[in-house]
């Protein structure tokens, strides 16, 4: 059976025409698909580019592959989304990181405001548990570019951060 999503690689672990997946990804990719030399699959470094790859090894429990092309920006919009949302629990945080990055989100920031669930900013623990949310997603939405994900210690300090845009919406109750 051929993957259906593409495996991630880290950007280290892509050299010309090869690339070396981790252990977790070549366990997936040889245990779960049973992959064996020639199997054609595809893999994300998260940085825009798709790689098409058939498998040459798996030694020591490593998938090695030669590259036969890459796409850029596969499964990416032609425009930047850029989410600011007021600090939620952190389970909705989880929640709203799985429906953001399919939707083709660039950048989320979860803002500490006057009527959110946390006083203070993410820390760096949960800001990586919702990044490996994102690359999960990212690969399961085929998309190539992961987004950023960051926590602002206020609403102002999130909205200077957001830079110039041509269009932006807000989504208020009142």
């Amino acid at each position: 059976r051929l993957p259906d999503t593409p495996f991630w690689v880290e950007p280290a672990s892509v050299w010309g025409d090869r690339l070396t997946l981790s252990a977790d990804e070549s366990r997936h990719l040889l245990r779960v698909h049973r992959a064996a030399p020639g199997a054609p699959f595809d893999a994300t470094d998260g940085r825009g580019v798709l790689y098409r790859c058939v498998l040459e090894s798996a030694g020591k429990g490593n998938a090695t592959a030669r590259i036969e092309s890459r796409v850029g920006n596969a499964g990416e919009l032609p425009f930047e989304i850029r989410l600011l949302v007021g600090l939620p629990d952190a389970r909705t945080a989880e929640t709203v990181v799985e429906h953001a990055v399919p939707l083709g989100v660039t950048v989320m920031d979860f803002a500490v405001c006057a009527r959110s669930g946390g006083r203070e900013p993410l820390g760096e623990s949960r800001l990586e548990r919702l990044g490996r949310v994102a690359r999960a997603v990212l690969k399961q939405s085929r998309r190539t570019r992961l987004p950023t994900i960051r926590s602002s210690p206020s609403l102002e300090a999130a909205v200077a951060a957001l830079g110039a845009a041509d269009l932006r919406l807000v989504a208020d109750p009142g």
